[in-house]
């Protein structure tokens, strides 16, 4: 996994789902903040983000439309939310940049040393943006995001089937690999 494993972006996505939820339940007075140490692992922690944006709506009896994907950024829908929701993050990586776990970095490059192969697998379409925003791209064989789910139709996380696509393409059986992973979800 790549937030909150490799880098430490759990804390930029927190940020920016508490940003996102407090700007819309202004609109909806008496109803509970976004709690980032409660709801963010309960509701959309390792999910995608939609998701997690109807998860967490409705753990606040709010029921939105699922909109299209034209929607605009911020639009009371789930995909206007979830656009909001990228762009806050996407400015927090581009104005604080991303820190690392140096521990993960350093089993990576142990592995890649011993000629084991190595993915980063989440569920974020923003992957790409954080390994070159962190500088850590290359230490990885093959990337499994957002964007390649949505290409090849794989259920987002926690639904295996991007672990599965990340080992398949490795050339690695699944039961042969090992996941490192930190969602409750």
């Amino acid at each position: 996994d790549l937030d909150g494993v490799v880098t430490r972006t759990a804390d930029l996505h927190r940020a920016a789902w508490k940003q996102l939820f407090d700007e819309y339940l202004e609109r909806c007075p008496g109803t509970a903040p976004f709690d980032p140490d409660i709801d963010y692992p309960s509701y959309v922690d390792g999910k995608p983000r939609l998701m997690g944006i109807k998860d967490f709506l409705a753990s606040r009896d709010i029921v939105l439309p699922q909109g299209e994907p034209g929607d605009q950024a911020g639009s009371p829908t789930l995909y206007g939310l979830g656009k909001r929701k990228n762009r806050i993050f996407v400015s927090l990586v581009e104005k604080k940049g991303v820190a690392v776990y140096p521990p993960a970095i350093n089993l990576i490059k142990s592995l890649r040393q011993k000629r084991i192969k190595t993915a980063v697998v989440s569920s974020s379409r923003n992957c790409q943006k954080v390994l070159n925003a962190a500088h850590i791209a290359k230490l990885f064989d093959l990337r499994v995001d957002g964007n390649v789910s949505k290409a090849l139709g794989l259920a987002g996380k926690p639904e295996p089937g991007s672990f599965l696509q990340a080992a398949n393409a490795l050339g690695c059986k699944p039961g042969r690999c090992a996941v490192v992973e930190d969602a409750l979800a």
